[in-house]
């Protein structure tokens, strides 16, 4: 990276056309460059400059706070499959994704109305990419991580039902709720037969209607004393579930379910379970 002090132009990577170039190397006091995780930034304008074609990256995920991926960035990653976007982004420049052949999805943390707002130059997103959008809540959004899907934000998730469905794959297999989130949507993971894990923060107060409907690979599930209302149907057709670990007392657990048609008789209910 000699040569590259004040003066360098972040508009567009200058190493788009590099395959064979297996790192980069900055100094930790460079004044406008930066390295995190093996991918160039620029430091005051909070720019994405260069992923390397030569790292592999399948599944990339821009950091909060970047505001731009400057023209040529991903160029040539042809292994690069998904990119998630945040709602700090604010332009894409031209050949951002140029040669990316495998790049079938681009998962944006925000709104269609705020990924239209972004300037992108013309063909820069290849037709065959998809655009997600991983708003699940006013304030509360979805990504994939490690095989899993990971919810996080602050409020309640959005209800889904049999005519809308949830954006999330019908085989995802782990599922995180970060603490923040208040609500699990109706049928937020319904039909995902694959999902064995289930992580509820304490934060959530309520299940919604049929929110595991039809998960038959679940086979017993962790909830925690700050739900307070669960609703009708919540595990209809989970064939295989055999055990709730309930946190609350027998009396709680018989105060939210009063009323619902929530949990199959087959069901064995631990009462004032703590966790291992």
């Amino acid at each position: 990276m000699r040569g590259m002090q004040r003066g360098f132009d972040t508009g567009i990577n200058p190493f788009g056309c590099c395959n064979n170039l297996s790192q980069l190397i900055v100094s930790a006091n460079h004044p406008s460059l930066v390295i995190i995780d093996g991918v160039l930034f620029s430091k005051s304008d909070k720019r994405l400059i260069c992923c390397l074609c030569s790292k592999n990256t399948i599944d990339y995920e821009i950091p909060y706070g970047i505001t731009a991926i400057v023209g040529c960035a991903f160029e040539g990653c042809t292994s690069l499959t998904s990119v998630t976007v945040p709602v700090s982004v604010t332009s894409i420049g031209g050949g951002a994704f140029k040669d990316c052949t495998s790049l079938s999805t681009i998962y944006y943390i925000g709104t269609e109305a705020q990924w239209a707002a972004i300037r992108i130059d013309r063909g820069t997103i290849p037709r065959t990419t998809n655009i997600v959008f991983t708003q699940c809540g006013d304030n509360v959004y979805w990504t994939l991580r490690d095989d899993a899907l990971i919810i996080y934000g602050y409020g309640p998730m959005y209800n889904y039902s049999e005519f809308a469905e949830h954006p999330w794959s019908r085989s995802i297999k782990k599922v995180v709720i970060n603490d923040g989130v208040t609500s699990i949507g109706d049928f937020a993971f319904g039909w995902c037969t694959d999902l064995t894990t289930v992580t509820i923060p304490d934060s959530v107060t309520s299940i919604g209607r049929s929110a595991f409907y039809e998960c038959t690979s679940l086979t017993s599930l962790i909830i925690p004393v700050s739900v307070t209302s669960i609703g009708n149907a919540v595990f209809n057709h989970c064939t295989n579930l055999s055990t709730i670990y309930y946190k609350g007392t027998e009396a709680e657990w018989e105060a939210i379910i009063k009323g619902a048609n929530a949990i199959p008789s087959t069901v064995t209910i631990v009462y004032n379970y703590t966790a291992p």
